[in-house]
């Protein structure tokens, strides 16, 4: 299977700063092979293939005069080219074992001209190529049961935003970020219930993250490595009492993230064990969705958010919040080409 594409957007967005606009048109490609040979026992599978994506973009900065676009502070044209290459082989064994091994090698390289300047300067960076292996083992038990884990690496280069962001530097030193990620987990279904839960723990090396200067432009910079445990568990029930309520289903949905900072020094700061900025602890969701008969529905859906770090000190945090959401309404036919829908609705109660 072959596919190719095309694409263009062009961006205006004033802020406090300056008037940026983008001219981003790009192209690309990707073909996918896949082979099923016979074997004695069990289904094998395989999968491989490349993609290539190629952009040509003009990016201009103007000084803001009263939301309008004033002299000019920097143009640049920016040329990302990304390719990878990737197989899988998928196993399924009998007594219900499944073994999945793949792997991808990614390469990515970007070009910058400044414009704006004379001469024209060239900046340059290619990102050396990765390989990004993936393992996973699965064994199901009977019908209903099935224990899973998985050991992956990743490889994820800075984006053209990032490396050319709205301070105007043109960041060609970052690194790309590099991890491993361990994942293990149960998944149980037993009637009308279904439960899943999975536990990963993530090694980050090189974090990019944002960062503001003086005048309140962004720039992104390495962060040093983060540690990334939690978990991850739904529950799901899905039950019908006719003729009154001929479906209802009830969810739950709990996350935990214990994310921190490894080895991270920023000038004088030192932020290792501290939590990264913008990510919850403990998020809590139940919901319940209810088909009434004659066509009535109702919905609501209840949501606990842990207090928030905001920043790498960990000094500032937003606090913790509830949040409700509520619906009912009701459905139907009014004749065989014409359907009706009237309902009531209140998001971000509490």
């Amino acid at each position: 299977t072959t596919s190719v594409y095309g694409a263009f957007s062009r961006f205006t967005n004033p802020t406090i700063r300056n008037v940026e606009r983008r001219l981003e048109p790009h192209v690309g490609g990707r073909s996918v092979f896949r082979w099923q040979p016979a074997v004695a026992k069990g289904h094998l599978s395989f999968i491989a293939g490349g993609e290539l994506q190629q952009g040509w973009y003009n990016i201009r900065n103007y000084n803001n005069n009263n939301g309008t676009s004033g002299a000019l502070q920097y143009e640049d044209e920016v040329q990302p080219l990304v390719w990878m290459l990737f197989a899988q082989a998928d196993y399924r064994l009998p007594r219900g074992w499944n073994v999945t091994a793949g792997a991808s090698s990614n390469q990515n390289r970007v070009r910058i001209t400044r414009l704006s300047i004379l001469p024209p300067r060239l900046f340059e960076r290619t990102y050396k190529n990765e390989l990004a292996p993936r393992l996973a083992l699965a064994k199901t038990f009977g019908k209903s049961t099935t224990v899973f884990g998985s050991v992956a690496r990743g490889f994820s280069p800075p984006t053209s935003a990032e490396v050319l962001p709205s301070a105007g530097t043109i960041s060609t030193g970052l690194q790309a970020e590099t991890g491993w990620n361990y994942e293990a987990g149960l998944r149980h279904s037993h009637q009308k219930w279904f439960f899943e839960t999975i536990f990963f723990y993530f090694l980050l090396q090189d974090a990019i993250v944002q960062r503001r200067d003086a005048g309140g432009a962004d720039f992104f910079v390495n962060a040093g490595s983060t540690r990334q445990l939690g978990t991850e568990s739904q529950v799901r029930y899905t039950t019908a009492v006719a003729p009154l309520l001929p479906q209802l289903t009830l969810r739950a949905n709990h996350t935990w993230h214990n994310f921190q900072y490894g080895n991270y020094r920023q000038l004088n700061n030192d932020f290792s064990g501290k939590l990264l900025p913008g990510v919850p602890k403990h998020t809590f969701t139940i919901a319940a969705d209810a088909a009434l008969s004659k066509g009535f529905y109702f919905h609501a859906s209840y949501l606990y958010q842990d207090a928030v770090p905001l920043n790498d000190a960990n000094s500032f945090w937003a606090p913790a919040f509830h949040l409700l959401q509520l619906r009912a309404g009701w459905q139907g036919n009014l004749h065989a080409h014409w359907q009706l829908e009237t309902y009531v609705a209140g998001d971000n109660l509490l």
